[in-house]
């Protein structure tokens, strides 16, 4: 598998509000997308659905067309959604979306934004700068450490 991993796309997509409150954190809408992701051989970092807005942070295949990717995730999604995965208040997503880039050395701060709503993510992130607080407080390298390199802390 050949990835871009130099370059992350942190990618929004948003449902058009028509006039109710729409709630895209859809664990069957955030796996149904992930597959489709998964397909086109990008490497997932993170994936949630926050509101009416619906956030990922992937790298992609150099091969794969960014534009491509996105119109089938929102063509599929909205025919998934019409028919078996229920999100009140959806219709059809806007037809603009967002894309930014972002290094490799930032991506922890996206990933704690996009799984913000997360709390199973939110308490592995607390103990891991637990962890690195006291070692940091022993002067221990935790460069060297491989106490993490186990753990599914980025497993998403």
């Amino acid at each position: 598998m050949s990835l871009s991993l130099g370059i992350a796309y942190h990618i929004m997509i948003r449902a058009e509000k028509h006039g109710r409150e729409i709630h895209l954190n859809n664990d069957q809408l955030v796996a149904f997308i992930s597959g489709l992701l998964e397909k086109k051989r990008c490497q997932i970092y993170a994936i949630a659905g926050r509101g009416n807005q619906l956030h990922t942070l992937i790298s992609l295949d150099p091969k794969v067309a960014l534009d491509d990717l996105l119109q089938e995730i929102m063509r599929s999604t909205e025919e998934m959604i019409r028919t078996k995965i229920p999100v009140k208040g959806f219709r059809n997503w806007e037809k603009d979306y967002w894309a930014y880039t972002h290094s490799i050395h930032r991506m922890d701060h996206i990933i704690d934004f996009i799984r913000a709503d997360d709390e199973e993510y939110q308490e592995e992130r607390r103990a891991r700068e637990d962890y690195l607080y006291h070692m940091r407080k022993r002067c221990t390298d935790i460069d060297d450490d491989s106490f993490f390199d186990e753990l599914s802390f980025m497993d998403i």
